[in-house]
């Protein structure tokens, strides 16, 4: 499973509870799909001018070694057809089996917008990619950061004999920036589709 943490298969392995990864995540579409809605209003609204008239976008040249092959072949000469043939090749395996698309790209960007910390963006010959690794170790960072603290308070509410009961801490999760980040992901895509702001779907 993709940035499955170690500690989360130690815990599965442990426990017996691997198994329960092979479910359906009928929860996590529904959240993908509210996600998905959200990030679709945003770009709707980002491509309406302030007089509510469209912007229609103009012509460019992607970074898609198809279409530079395109260009090259119509437009170039034969000398720069044949040295443009070594970066087409070299590029073309790592664009086929590295598909990103805008929601990831965009998720990637709001979770960095809001970081409180510095980040660094790790090295990469494709920029989106290295966008979308950024934000997975800085939340990563958060999460490790506060696992030790976490910890020590479930060893200290088992030994005073307390049951960690979820709904208990509920309150004090959504507090959580990254938390409260998704929830309103979730909540801007219900509304964007006509749908009820909570969470009863």
């Amino acid at each position: 499973m993709e940035n499955y943490p170690q500690w989360y298969e130690y815990y599965d392995l442990q426990m017996g509870t691997s198994k329960l990864l092979l479910l359906p995540d009928i929860r996590g579409e529904k959240e993908e799909y509210y996600i998905s809605a959200c990030l679709k209003e945003e770009h709707k609204k980002n491509s309406i001018q302030s007089d509510n008239t469209f912007i229609k976008p103009k012509p460019g040249l992607y970074g898609d070694p198809k279409v530079f092959n395109e260009f090259i072949n119509l437009f170039e000469d034969k000398y720069f057809k044949y040295t443009s043939e070594g970066y087409i090749n070299a590029t073309k395996d790592h664009y086929d089996e590295y598909e990103i698309n805008d929601d990831d790209i965009d998720n990637a960007i709001r979770i960095l917008q809001k970081a409180d910390e510095r980040v660094s963006m790790p090295s990469s010959s494709n920029w989106r990619e290295a966008v979308i690794k950024c934000a997975i170790l800085y939340k990563n960072g958060k999460i490790a950061s506060e696992i030790d603290i976490a910890y020590e308070e479930y060893l200290m509410l088992r030994s005073a004999g307390i049951g960690w009961y979820l709904d208990d801490y509920s309150g004090e999760y959504r507090k959580e920036r990254l938390v409260k980040f998704y929830e309103d992901l979730i909540l801007d895509g219900r509304e964007a589709l006509g749908e009820q702001r909570d969470f009863n779907f």
